[in-house]
């Protein structure tokens, strides 16, 4: 009997939250055809949501994620969590080869949110 088990994608993605100004989205993260899965917040985070943005090219505009009816795609966050993410959100992702995120705060330091992929949809 074969095993339809397909172990979840580990891959070492991150963000960089900067102290700069919360306008601008961070720089992009190569998905390399994963999906997010997850995203682990630091336990020094202000944030208290990021906004996804997107690109499906390195040289591309970077561009505000919406989903079906306009809205920005936007995750709660909070201080050292592991954030799920959705089967919606997940759908709302697929071809968006490059992620960034943008805070919804200044942060008074750079802070790593760390990606956990898994296999492609």
């Amino acid at each position: 009997m074969t095993s339809s088990f397909s172990p979840p994608i580990a891959r070492d993605l991150t963000f960089t939250l900067t102290d700069a100004d919360p306008t601008e989205p961070s720089e992009l993260v190569n998905l390399h055809g994963c999906t997010v899965q997850a995203l682990e917040m630091p336990s020094t985070l202000t944030s208290t949501s990021l906004e996804l943005w997107g690109a499906f090219e390195k040289g591309d505009t970077v561009l505000a994620l919406k989903d079906d009816a306009g809205a920005a795609i936007t995750i709660t966050v909070a201080v050292d969590t592991l954030v799920a993410i959705g089967a919606e959100i997940q759908r709302l992702l697929r071809g968006v080869q490059f992620l960034a995120v943008k805070q919804s705060s200044v942060e008074a330091a750079d802070r790593t949110v760390r990606i956990i992929t898994g296999p492609p949809a």
